[in-house]
Formats: structure tokens, C-alpha cells, sequence
């Protein structure tokens, strides 16, 4: 497999860090992404006490077999007993 350099170590090495004002925090951030118009930031949860949109939505027996399926399926690709 061909590699395409694009940068050498030495370069890397000496590149100044950028100044920025970043905090480092999540929270510092601008241009949050949202959901349902519901910021994704501080201390939230799924439950905005809003009611859920209707669907067709897995009950929690179906996702768990369906994990099951899933896991079964993984193991007999890796060769493992099921």
C-alpha cells in the first residue's frame, strides 16, 4: 500500500500552537448542536417534557433480542461458540 506524505515530523514538531480563548469546556461552545429545537448543553435529558413524536418504536424486550441477534451473529463471524 502506497503512503502519501503529507506533513513530516519535523514539521508537526515545530508548528506553533494557535492562540485561541477556548476554555477547554463544552459548555464555552457557540453553535451548540440542538434536537426538536432543544440545546444540547449543561445538564439535560432525554425527557424535555415533551411528548414523544408518534412512530413506530422498538419496545424494550424487542431491542434487547435484537441485540441478542446481533451479538449471536458477531460471534459466529469470530469464530466463537454461540
Amino acid at each position: 500500500m502506497d503512503t502519501e506524505v503529507i506533513a513530516t515530523r519535523e514539521y508537526v514538531d515545530n508548528l506553533k500552537p494557535v492562540e485561541n480563548s477556548f476554555s477547554g469546556s463544552y459548555n464555552d461552545l457557540t453553535d451548540k448542536p440542538t434536537i426538536n429545537g432543544v440545546e444540547l448543553s449543561g445538564d439535560i435529558t432525554i425527557n424535555t417534557g415533551e411528548t414523544a413524536p408518534d412512530g413506530d418504536f422498538v419496545t424494550q424486550d424487542e431491542f434487547d433480542t435484537a441485540i441478542g441477534d446481533i451479538n449471536s451473529i458477531l460471534d459466529e463471524i469470530n469464530g466463537e461458540e454461540v
